[in-house]
């Protein structure tokens, strides 16, 4: 069992996640051919790091990061995202959302809703067809940038993990409310976190505000 974390430093904590990565070059990070997580696994410069302790491998650090870089696409004050990786190969890649309705027009919300990032790229996972055994592979990292252009807090939420746990993936990479990363197995992280947008969904009490 795993569940790790790392915690910011002194020197990374000075600049902003954005300015970190302004030269990032997250397309040669989307496969690697090796499937060591060992100190000579090539890493990045301090200036690209993201904030890093013992327990977090140089390629937990690196798909990180390529999910920060997909936070950034986000519309949203709250720019989640989210990547999924397979051997060391970036399968799919999703942020965070505006949905004010269902293309099936099953759903219309008098306020938009958002779509989170986990979703999104179990979205475009269902739609490869993986097969059970190559789901069962899956590592999920998912991050959010804040306003202030940090890492913050993007643990998934109760609908997200429920979705996650069914389809059976093998662990998720997320960022806490203290700017760390944390490493789980799925099947080890539990949450009864609901979401403003969740909430629009399941709770009839918001259509009367």
């Amino acid at each position: 069992m795993y569940s790790y974390s790392y915690k910011k430093t002194k020197e990374n904590s000075a600049s902003p996640i954005h300015e970190k990565y302004a030269n990032y070059n997250a397309s040669s990070l989307t496969s690697d051919s090796s499937s060591s997580d060992s100190d000579s696994s090539p890493s990045p410069s301090p200036s690209h790091k993201v904030y890093r302790q013992r327990h977090i491998s140089n390629k937990d650090q690196r798909f990180a990061s390529i999910a920060l870089e997909e936070a950034s696409k986000s519309t949203l004050l709250m720019q989640h995202g989210c990547i999924a990786v397979l051997n060391g190969k970036v399968l799919a890649k999703g942020c965070n959302n505006i949905r004010s309705h269902s293309k099936d027009g099953l759903l219309h919300f008098r306020k938009c809703c958002s779509a989170h990032a986990e979703i999104s790229v179990l979205h475009k996972l269902c739609i490869m067809e993986l097969s059970p055994k190559i789901v069962q592979k899956l590592v999920l990292y998912i991050v959010r940038i804040s306003r202030s252009g940090e890492m913050a807090e993007s643990a998934p939420c109760f609908h997200c993990t429920l979705r996650m746990k069914k389809l059976n993936i093998k662990a998720i990479v997320f960022s806490n409310s203290d700017g760390e990363l944390e490493k789980r197995r799925i099947n080890e992280y539990d949450t009864d976190k609901l979401t403003y947008g969740a909430k629009r969904v399941i709770d009839p009490s918001f259509y009367i505000r």
